[in-house]
Formats: structure tokens, C-alpha cells, sequence
């Protein structure tokens, strides 16, 4: 029996999204658009694969109801519960399941803590901060062995903070004016997604700082209200 990841969020966020996705033309929204086309593929493998065992529960309760009960045990153990989040924002949602997807993969640890949900962002800027910031977090676990990853949005009066902490290789960062780059082999890629980061955190009149003692930490404070 085929193991499968019951994901349903994907399913109902790929609805959602997709006459918006439909609309990209940025990187960062056409890879999400590819994201998005990936989830529902494999929503509808998931589907045509619960069709059939259900019919097959269906037959077995009739015929031979112990026989379901073991088939239904076997189920059971070939279905990998996912833990999902779900705020008011499905774009912050769709972010942070799909990384917390790929660290599963990858092995990475990875845990979150929500306390509010970024909806004072506009979409396409709410993607790329976010999306490059868990990017370099999860490259960033190819050179260490503790692998972990945190993420957390915290609710302050006046603003809200992004911290992402990652386990980081020192040897490997290098110290640039008031952040760190890591040492790529393409050299054109210094600092794109880092500079990407503070540029979006400042058009919020918020700010963008990084703290290095054993971990990599990156702060973010986006204001409540954006300024005109």
C-alpha cells in the first residue's frame, strides 16, 4: 500500500489562490502559481486514492467486517497526519505549510508560532519577504547537522515582529555593512534575497536586522498601519 500525506489545506487554498496565481508575472508568483498546480496535483492522487479504499471498506463492512476492521488499521498506518496552520490569511498559511513540507523532506525540525497573522501586507509582498527569508533558512540547514528551523510572528501594539532562527554555519557568513551573506557559488546571488527582505520591510516603515550568536537570527517589524 502506497504511504500518502493528507494535506487538505492545499486543496482548499489552491482554489482560493488560483485565479490570483493565475494573474503572476513575478518569480516569486509564478512559483507559487507552480506551487499551487503541484498541491492540487497532489490532492487529486489523494482523492482517486481514498475513492478506492473506501470502496473497499464499503464492500468489507458487508462482507466481512473483521477483515475491514484490519484493512482499516493497515489504512491507518499508511496515512501521515500533517499538521497544518489556518489564520485569516491564506497566503501566510499557504508560506509556511509548504516550507514546513519541504523541512519534512529534508529533515529539518521546524516549528512556528503565529500570534498574528500579517494581513496589513499586500500579497506579493507578503510572498517574496517571507519566502526568501525561509529560503535562506532552509539552505542554510544543507552545511549544519542539528537542522532546525523557527518561525514566529508576534503581536505588538504598533507592530508586528518576524523572527526566523536557524541552525547556520558561521565559518560560511560573511559580514556585510548591517547584515550577513553567505558564501554562494554565484557570486551574482550575494545578498539578493537579504536585500529583497529589507527593501519590502522598509516600504512598511518597518525594519530588518540580523543577530548571529550560535543560530542565525533574522528579525523583521512590519508597523500595523503602513504609512503613506
Amino acid at each position: 500500500m502506497r504511504k500518502f500525506t493528507v494535506n487538505l489545506l492545499s486543496l482548499s487554498l489552491g482554489l482560493a489562490l488560483m485565479p490570483w496565481a493565475q494573474a503572476a508575472n513575478s518569480p516569486q508568483q509564478k512559483q507559487l502559481l507552480e506551487e499551487l498546480k503541484k498541491a492540487n496535483q497532489e490532492n487529486r492522487k489523494l482523492r482517486h486514492d481514498l475513492k478506492h479504499h473506501f470502496h473497499s471498506l464499503e464492500y468489507m463492512m458487508d462482507t466481512d467486517p473483521e477483515k475491514a476492521k484490519s484493512y482499516l488499521y493497515e489504512l491507518s498506518e499508511h496515512v501521515e497526519a500533517v499538521k497544518v496552520l489556518t489564520t485569516k490569511n491564506q497566503v501566510l498559511d499557504y508560506i509556511i505549510n509548504s516550507k514546513m513540507a519541504v523541512c519534512r523532506t529534508k529533515g529539518i525540525a521546524f516549528t512556528y508560532e503565529v500570534q498574528d497573522d500579517l494581513t496589513q501586507m499586500q500579497d506579493f509582498d507578503l510572498i517574496s519577504l517571507l519566502s526568501n527569508a525561509l529560503d535562506n533558512a532552509i539552505e542554510a540547514q544543507e552545511y549544519v547537522d542539528n537542522k532546525f528551523i523557527s518561525c514566529k510572528t508576534l503581536d505588538g501594539k504598533t507592530a508586528t515582529k518576524i523572527l526566523i532562527e536557524n541552525a547556520c554555519d558561521t565559518v560560511r557568513l560573511q559580514k556585510s555593512e548591517d547584515t550577513y551573506l553567505t558564501i554562494k557559488q554565484n557570486k551574482g546571488q550575494h545578498g539578493i534575497g537579504m536585500g529583497r527582505i529589507k527593501t519590502i520591510a522598509e516600504s512598511y516603515h518597518g525594519y530588518m536586522k540580523v543577530i548571529v550568536q550560535g543560530s542565525f537570527l533574522l528579525e523583521i517589524s512590519i508597523p500595523k498601519k503602513k504609512c503613506e
